[in-house]
């Protein structure tokens, strides 16, 4: 079913021994061109998986299952010729035989996303080789790394202890280039901070010490990958490892999703071109 107009709600319902419905729960909510009904028609015996209420007035368009059936297959089958030119362009795939290529246009899945929607999250598990059919997807690293806070700094610009801040900020402030007045420091050592004789710290005074430090996430982009491009390597290199990276959408994109055992086991790890691809 399509939907021309209105809203359509799936429901699972739960019924007592005598067959009543007593309670229902939606799961999910369905407006104009979308569909549902799929499911039952690939399944074994059109068996439906859960039921559909009209929650406002609502105006279908059917399909009958030998149309529908029709329909997907000339979807499928365009699908895969638009895999297989990808492929071929690839460089990963460059010695990949004819058999192969159709078998991983076969059972490749199209993803679509809007900007700026995750695709692959750094520490799930990589299962999956990507290949951008349009769009541009930045993939990004995310690093931690300590910093001190609220402590005491000395810049040379004033030959004495500023306020509390974190260290190297003055940089930012002042140009490199900024003249140093000569005359305003003529002794050397005013440049230097009052050094104090070492004071042994009491086992609190370590921890208060310690809890400057803290733990902080800076984001880095490591690439920017476009069409015909690849991305998600580790599914085919090492896979079911967490993902050392995240890839995220710039802008809308298609995407094709191809099984990294599938790669492997059509002969990956024997060919020098995909394997120097997949390791660039």
């Amino acid at each position: 079913f399509m939907i021309l107009d209105g809203e359509i709600s799936i429901v699972k319902c739960k019924k007592n021994a005598d067959g009543d419905i007593v309670k229902t729960n939606v799961l999910v909510r369905l407006f104009r061109g979308q569909t549902f009904g799929e499911t039952a028609l690939e399944s074994s015996g059109g068996v439906r998986s859960a039921g559909a209420l009209a929650s406002q007035p609502s105006h279908l368009l059917s399909l009958h299952v030998d149309i529908y059936k029709k329909i997907v297959g000339a979807y499928k089958q365009h699908l895969r010729a638009e895999v297989r030119v990808v492929l071929k362009s690839c460089p990963a795939f460059s010695e990949f035989a004819d058999e192969a290529l159709d078998t991983l246009a076969t059972e490749a899945v199209l993803r679509n996303y809007t900007s700026n929607k995750e695709i692959l999250k750094e520490g799930d598990n990589s299962n999956y080789l990507y290949i951008v059919k349009q769009g541009l997807v930045k993939i990004i690293k995310k690093l931690k790394r300590p910093h001190a806070k609220n402590v005491k700094v000395f810049t040379p610009y004033s030959g004495k202890v500023q306020k509390e801040e974190t260290p190297g900020l003055w940089v930012l402030e002042k140009s490199f280039t900024a003249p140093i007045d000569n005359n305003k420091h003529k002794d050397k050592s005013s440049f230097l901070p009052k050094l104090k004789k070492p004071e042994t710290l009491g086992e609190d005074a370590r921890d208060a010490s310690e809890a400057t430090l803290q733990s902080d996430e800076t984001e880095f982009t490591v690439g920017i990958v476009a069409s015909g491009q690849i991305f998600g390597e580790l599914a085919v290199l090492n896979p079911g490892h967490p993902s050392p990276t995240t890839a995220i959408s710039t802008t809308p994109s298609e995407i094709f999703l191809l099984d990294g055992e599938l790669v492997l086991a059509l002969g990956a790890k024997y060919s020098n071109k995909c394997m120097n691809a997949l390791t660039e």
